[in-house]
Formats: C-alpha cells, sequence, structure tokens
C-alpha cells in the first residue's frame, strides 16, 4: 500500500482473510520519502458493538517503509497520524502496555503508560469505568480493574497487577492436532456470582495461548477456533496463588452454527438485544463479552458444539422470550424470538 504523508490523515480500511501482515510506504507530496511517520493499525474486535478496541504501531524508516505483522483475520484501519515531532508526548509512545477504558458498550478511551508506568485520562464524566491491558495488537485483552469516577478533580486509581497466568493449547479433539489462531475467552467464575468476563486472547499459529496476568481465583476457560463450524471447549480452573500458572489442552470437535433472530411483535428487527446461550450440559456459554444482536436484529455463532441449547433474548421495555434449538454436525440452525413491548 502506498499514501502520500498529508498530515493528519484518516486509515484505511482492510479485511485481513487470514492471519497476516500490513505493509508500505509513505511518501510526501513531492515524492520523497517520508521518516518516522507513526503508523497505527487498530483491528476491528470479533464482537460488532465495539469498533476498535485494540492496536499495534510503528515507525517509517528511512525509505518510507513501514510493516506492522501479526495481525489477525480480523476489520482492520490504517491510520497515519503524522510526523514523530508533530505528536504531544512521543516519549510515551514505545511503551508496550495501551490502558483502555470502558465507558459504555460502544465507547472506548485509551492511553498509553509512559516509561514509570504512568497513564492519565481526561474529560471525564462522572461514573463507573473498567479498566483493560492490551498487548500483541489486540492478541491479549485483560481486564485490570474498576473505578468510580466521582468528579470534582483529579482522581488516582493505582494499578496493581497480579502474577497468575493461564496457559495451554487448542486443539482437535479426534486426533488431538493443534488448532492455530483461535481465540480463548477467560471468564470469572466465583460461586454464587454471575460468570463475568476476565480476559481474551488469540490463539498463535502454534496454537498456544498464555492468558494473564490474572487475579488468584477461580476461573471458566473457553476456547473457539477461528474457522467456523467447531464446537467450543470449556474447563473450569482455580488458580491457588497470585504468582500460580495453570497448564491446559482446550479440545474441539466438529459443531454446528447459530443464528438468532430477535424481533417485535410486528416482525421489525430489534438490535441491541441481549442473547444468553445455555450449552445442552446447563452451563451458560459466553461466545463474546457482550452478546447483542446487530443492527438486523441478529447474532450469530460461528461454531458450538451438537446437542439441544436454550436460548434466551432480553431487551429493555420488552418481554423477555426463551426456545430450545438443536444443533447438528455441519448445519447452521436458526431461532427467532419476539419480543413483544410492555403495557
Amino acid at each position: 500500500m502506498e499514501a502520500l504523508a498529508e498530515f493528519p490523515r484518516e486509515g484505511v480500511e482492510l479485511r485481513l482473510t487470514a492471519p497476516a501482515a500490513v505493509e508500505g510506504r509513505v511518501t510526501l507530496d513531492n515524492g520523497a520519502p517520508a521518516f518516522r511517520v507513526f503508523m497505527l493499525v487498530s483491528l476491528g474486535d470479533r464482537w460488532p458493538e465495539r469498533a476498535c478496541i485494540s492496536m499495534a504501531y510503528t515507525f517509517t524508516d528511512a525509505q518510507g517503509h513501514y510493516r506492522i505483522g501479526d495481525l489477525p483475520a480480523e476489520e482492520a484501519v490504517v491510520m497515519m497520524l503524522g510526523a514523530m515531532e508533530q505528536l504531544d508526548a512521543p516519549s510515551a509512545l514505545p511503551r508496550v502496555l495501551p490502558v483502555l477504558l470502558e465507558a459504555g458498550r460502544t465507547e472506548w478511551l485509551a492511553a498509553m503508560t509512559s516509561e514509570q508506568g504512568a497513564y492519565e485520562f481526561g474529560d471525564l464524566r462522572t461514573g463507573r469505568y473498567q479498566l483493560f491491558l492490551v498487548e500483541g495488537a489486540g492478541a491479549s485483552v485483560v481486564r485490570c480493574g474498576s473505578v468510580e469516577f466521582l468528579g470534582g478533580g483529579d482522581q488516582r486509581y493505582d494499578l496493581q497487577l497480579p502474577g497468575a497466568t493461564i496457559a495451554g493449547s487448542l486443539r482437535d479433539g479426534r486426533s488431538h492436532a493443534p488448532l492455530p489462531n483461535g481465540v480463548v475467552i477467560v471468564l470469572a467464575s466465583e460461586p454464587g456470582r454471575d460468570p463475568e468476563f476476565a480476559a481474551r486472547v488469540n490463539v498463535g499459529a502454534d496454537a498456544r495461548f498464555d492468558c494473564g496476568p490474572l487475579p488468584a481465583g477461580r476461573y471458566r476457560v473457553q476456547g473457539h477456533a477461528n474457522e467456523a463450524g467447531w464446537s467450543e471447549s470449556q474447563a473450569e480452573v482455580e488458580l491457588p496463588a497470585e504468582r500460580a500458572e495453570v497448564t491446559l489442552d482446550l479440545e474441539l470437535f466438529p459443531g454446528g452454527r447459530l443464528t438468532v433472530l430477535a424481533a417485535d411483535e410486528e416482525g421489525q428487527p430489534l438490535p441491541g438485544a441481549a442473547v444468553e446461550l445455555l450449552s445442552p450440559a446447563g452451563p451458560r456459554v459466553d461466545f463474546a463479552e457482550h452478546q447483542l444482536t446487530d443492527a438486523s436484529g441478529a447474532f450469530r455463532v460461528r461454531g458450538l458444539s451438537v446437542g439441544d441449547w436454550t436460548v434466551r433474548v432480553a431487551l429493555a421495555g420488552r418481554r423477555p422470550a426463551e426456545q430450545r434449538v438443536s444443533v447438528r454436525v455441519g448445519e447452521e440452525a436458526s431461532v427467532r424470538l419476539a419480543l413483544p413491548a410492555l403495557p
């Protein structure tokens, strides 16, 4: 990809159909190479209600070339943010830990830690915020805290990162062959409480994953293949101490696909409806942090285990609905639920 370095410049949207690298050359209006231009790649998340939550960056070399590798197969936006001397805080950029602040299901704020580990967010509204750490172009997203911003001045919140990790591999349950380029979702699973999102990590080309830092506690670990048509796999693990490491292999088998459609009493699609899926074995399975129907009222699962699933859909101001659906190997099941308005 070649582009002229006009500062500032908005991005170029790409679709990566397989794990890949993005590379190219940036030139000035006169054709000369643009040196030390800050190039940022923002990746579209697997969850469609979140536009961009992960990132990677580099600088162009003396010939104007740049390359950002190890990108997963997702939507990507390549942005040129300007020459190095035009950036507000260049000394803070080479740090490896972006801190993401969740201000809502569709709104994110991002900051980079300084060399001393400091981070700062400004112009915040009062309310509760979730904090996440992101590494490796979104290969790892870990929830690391929650803070209530009260307003009325500056507020300090120091992150004390634990050292426990969950590591392992994703494998074909029939042949035990490695399944590369999947994703693992980790949920905090304490007794008496609903599971809460704790982390998400991409499985590498070697089919291995390493998820952390995580505090001690009980977790539900779910593995999903990148290729459609595989079942999910899950295991319950206990991290007994702050510096512990638990290793496990997650085995996946051929499964099916599922589309959930939410509509009102007149058949019009209902976007933003929350979808809950109960597996044939009974426990709830999360395929995303927030499972919401899209603009067409649909929520799609590209791979889940065979059997009878319970689908529950809810939306504020409407009566929730529930229905059983059978998933078969190699087939796509579809279920349509009507949510009438409450009186």
